[in-house]
């Protein structure tokens, strides 16, 4: 995980003060942790552990909030995801920009205003992808090549004329409980040079669209469309403020409704 020093694991804190540690995993509000095994054997974690755990899209763990004097505060559950980057892919045809949409189930999201959906939601959302670890290439290369990779797996767009990051280049989706953010890039592609052929893995991408700017505006605007697809998804939405305050000219003056 990415170095925090207002983040601290128990251990580390009960060497400064075990006392104050004590009292933090004693309060009422402290996270609790609870373990179901395949025997159906509930196991309780004991307060004041240091639980953590990983996997192929991040990481996770219990830990203790601190102020920026150092003092210990309260405990804190964090999230750090697997760096990735999110991509506002645009391009020209005709004289009318276009922007890369994509229809997206996401089978974990809970419909919280409508309980009784069971179906899972399917979001229209901007292409994104995890990053490659590696050692021999800068940065800026590793989402160059994520972001070409990105957009020809999941748009079929065989040509990127261009590509550029904001400054700074991430978007932070909720540092409430994550610790990381996502990186930002802006795509320019030949629209010319779409395939047909994508490759999207096990990801359930049901559709990838180039649309007129005005046409994902009216989307986001009605947050629903007649498809049943939701538009307000913030790693979605947060790069393309980004992307129109940079390249305002390309934002309508009376988007239609």
């Amino acid at each position: 995980m990415y170095e925090n020093p207002r983040f601290r694991t128990f251990a580390q804190c009960r060497e400064v003060d075990p006392a104050k540690t004590a009292a933090i995993a004693a309060q009422a509000n402290a996270w609790k942790v609870h373990i179901v095994d395949p025997d159906g054997n509930e196991i309780s974690i004991p307060p004041g552990s240091d639980v953590s755990f990983t996997g192929p899209s991040g990481s996770g763990r219990i830990g203790v909030a601190c102020s920026d004097t150092g003092d210990f505060q309260y405990d804190k559950f964090v999230l750090e995801q697997f760096p990735g980057v999110a991509v506002v892919a645009w391009g020209v045809k005709d004289g009318v920009v276009k922007l890369a949409w994509l229809t997206q189930t996401r089978p974990f999201a809970v419909d919280q205003e409508r309980p009784g959906r069971t179906k899972p939601i399917a979001f229209g959302q901007i292409p994104m992808g995890f990053i490659e670890t590696r050692f021999d290439k800068s940065l800026e290369n590793l989402i160059y090549d994520a972001v070409v990779r990105e957009l020809q797996e999941e748009t079929g767009a065989d040509h990127v004329i261009s590509v550029s990051m904001p400054d700074p280049g991430t978007y932070w989706q909720d540092p409430t409980c994550m610790s990381n953010g996502t990186y930002v890039a802006f795509a320019q592609v030949d629209l010319g040079r779409i395939s047909a052929t994508t490759q999207h893995g096990h990801e359930q991408i049901k559709k990838a669209e180039f649309l007129p700017v005005e046409e994902v505006l009216r989307r986001i605007s009605k947050g629903w469309t007649e498809d049943g697809v939701v538009h307000h998804m913030g790693l979605s939405l947060g790069p393309l403020m980004m992307f129109f305050a940079r390249f305002p000219h390309f934002f309508p003056h009376s988007p239609s409704p």
